[in-house]
């Protein structure tokens, strides 16, 4: 550490080369400062914890398709213990699909980026959804590798499938229930138009108790239908 002449503090490299001469050794020191070097290894560092902490996957493969770099959610995701069970392996056995890996590779190659979703295997054989996006990157010494992260989408895949099979549900519901609707309107219309003749005509001798009473049962019965059938159809219409 070194010390400016206004008293602040800096980190500096300091070298100091001696040379012989005709008095004896004369020595030469060089003052290097190196807090924009420092800063730079902080902020990669920075950016290195929060990319091995990150709640996402993150992982590097090479152009063989073998593991460089694996995070800590990338193992927990895929149920490895360590990244060294890991690196340097192949990624097709973290696929369901064999060919996965190499689909993904192709793909970068033509286009750069890769969003694609496949069924991923654990360690343990079991298999889950995976969402992973991929981009096509190089090396120092300009070589290929393919940095990607990746989220776990089981849940929201099986969420999905519920719903597509509620709204087939509800779909099916509505049309048969379009139906239903129609069935007990056809009977109470006709006792009411036949209500209707009866005044119209003056025949009134035709509206006996007994039949006034069908009628009114019948409406009742009919009515009482139509109402469970709308209450169903408030049910269905939540489903969304």
């Amino acid at each position: 550490t070194a010390i400016r002449r206004d008293g602040q503090e800096f980190p500096a490299e300091l070298s100091v080369t001696p040379i012989r001469g005709p008095n004896g050794f004369k020595f030469y020191s060089f003052l290097r400062d190196l807090t924009e070097r420092k800063r730079s290894v902080n902020e990669l560092k920075m950016k290195s914890d929060a990319l091995e902490n990150s709640l996402n996957a993150f992982d590097i493969v090479d152009a063989e398709g073998r593991f460089l770099y694996v995070n800590r959610a990338y193992l927990k995701m895929w149920g490895y213990e360590s990244a060294e069970e890991v690196l340097g392996t192949s990624a097709v056995h973290h696929c369901a699909n064999p060919n996965t890996p190499l689909e993904i590779i192709e793909k970068l190659r033509q286009t750069g980026e890769c969003n694609i979703e496949f069924l991923g295997r654990r360690k343990d054989g079991s298999t889950f959804d995976v969402h992973m996006w991929a981009r096509l990157a190089h090396d120092s010494e300009g070589r290929e590798i393919y940095p990607s992260t990746s989220i776990d989408i089981t849940e929201q895949k099986s969420n999905l499938r519920k719903l597509d099979s509620a709204i087939r549900v509800r779909d099916e519901f509505l049309s048969i229930a379009s139906h239903e609707l129609r069935t007990p309107l056809t009977p109470m219309k006709l006792q009411i138009q036949s209500l209707g003749l009866a005044i119209d005509s003056g025949k009134f001798e035709l509206l006996t108790p007994e039949r006034l009473r069908r009628i009114v049962t019948l409406s009742d019965k009919q009515l009482t239908r139509l109402t469970a059938l709308i209450e169903d159809l408030l049910d269905v219409t939540r489903i969304s």
